[in-house]
């Protein structure tokens, strides 16, 4: 179609064709603003998963929530009492890596599956402080912080795929 030099020619619908809300947002001059979770807990840090299908959330001290979007079901992922715990998604939305502290005050770093397939697994097992995991782009690698030598915090790395491991430094 014709445009008047603004864009509006652009992508133009035909006329049994709607549109959707979603084109037209970046027009909106007022946005709707809706609670997602509306508790008395104190809840924070909302963290959407990969896939846009699950909000996870920080609720009273420390622990996990996952809200399901479409169904709006909530549950508690992982219980815990601590203020710091940091968790990512993985690549595709199916693991969840948090850093937890023990009663000992020691953080360890965990993958969990969000569908509870399997226990947790502790993939740093280290006497220090382990934390803020992150993963590779890919899924295959799971880095984390870590105080192992000499007072000094690092980044180690944990090989998820067997694959990996055989890669040489340059490729990795």
């Amino acid at each position: 179609g014709e445009g008047n030099g603004k864009g509006e020619g652009k992508g133009k619908k035909d006329k049994d064709e709607k549109e959707s809300p979603a084109d037209r947002w970046h027009d909106a001059v007022k946005f709707r603003i809706d609670p997602v979770v509306v508790e008395a807990t104190n809840d924070r840090e909302p963290d959407p998963s990969p896939d846009g299908s699950t909000l996870a959330f920080r609720r009273t001290r420390g622990d996990i929530v996952l809200l399901d979007l479409e169904t709006s079901e909530q549950r508690v992922f992982h219980p815990s009492w601590n203020l710091w715990i940091d968790w990512r998604w993985s690549p595709d939305s199916a693991l969840l890596a948090y850093s937890d502290m023990d009663e000992n005050y020691n953080s360890e770093v965990w993958i969990e599956p969000v569908d509870k397939s399997f226990a947790p697994v502790n993939v740093s097992k280290h006497p220090d402080n382990d934390s803020s995991p992150r993963w590779s782009a890919d899924g295959k690698i799971l880095a984390f912080i870590s105080d192992r030598i000499n007072d000094e915090n690092d980044v180690w790395m944990v090989y998820l795929d067997k694959d990996v491991e055989a890669l040489p430094d340059v490729e990795l």
